[in-house]
């Protein structure tokens, strides 16, 4: 099969009408955001893998990936790096994404080096901030881990659902979610 310069083409990387159709040395630059591998430490079978497709070994949870989907539950294996560095030329670069998590990031790098790939090189992150800040009082984890108990001071009043409301936080902003502290920040807190 010719394969036309002009169009971009959708199929599995893997299967036999993906990477495997490519002729050596043929292409300049791979970009690509493959799955993470996103797996949940203590949620691995009971040898620490499942088999994947046709029969490989591949370190997963036994629930899904992201969002608890499949897709994102293991990492390209080494043969498909294999496939990805023969059609490469010789010199080409590989942008390839990963969640900087350690986990993830390691096991990443191991099979591309694997792979036959150069991984001599820094990595270019894009680190941001997730999650909640100070989702949750520190002192009062500990307080109820020794199993203290605190003298309430006062109360403080957390958000302002109405203005939420009036400038179209919606999600935060629900009925439903509005006196949710320990997740949106809204409601009334001891101190």
């Amino acid at each position: 099969m010719a394969l036309r310069l002009d169009i971009i083409y959708t199929r599995d990387s893997a299967g036999e009408k993906g990477i495997k159709i490519l002729p050596d040395n043929s292409i300049d630059l791979l970009c690509t955001d493959p799955p993470y591998g996103l797996i949940s430490p203590g949620k691995q079978d009971k040898r620490g893998f499942r088999y994947g497709e046709g029969g490989k070994k591949t370190i997963a949870a036994n629930r899904g990936g992201f969002m608890g989907l499949t897709w994102d539950k293991t990492i390209p294996s080494v043969e498909i790096w294999k496939e990805c560095l023969r059609v490469l030329k010789p010199g080409a670069f590989a942008f390839i994404m990963c969640i900087p998590r350690q986990d993830c990031l390691s096991r990443m790098i191991i099979n591309l080096e694997n792979a036959g790939f150069q991984i001599g090189f820094t990595s270019i992150f894009h680190a941001f901030a997730s999650g909640f800040p100070k989702a949750t009082n520190i002192s009062k984890m500990v307080d109820k881990k020794l199993g203290a108990e605190r003298k309430i001071i006062g109360q403080k009043v957390r958000g302002d659902v109405e203005k939420a409301k009036r400038n179209g936080t919606t999600f935060a902003a629900a009925d439903a979610n509005k006196n949710n502290k320990a997740i949106f920040g809204y409601g009334i807190e001891d101190l």
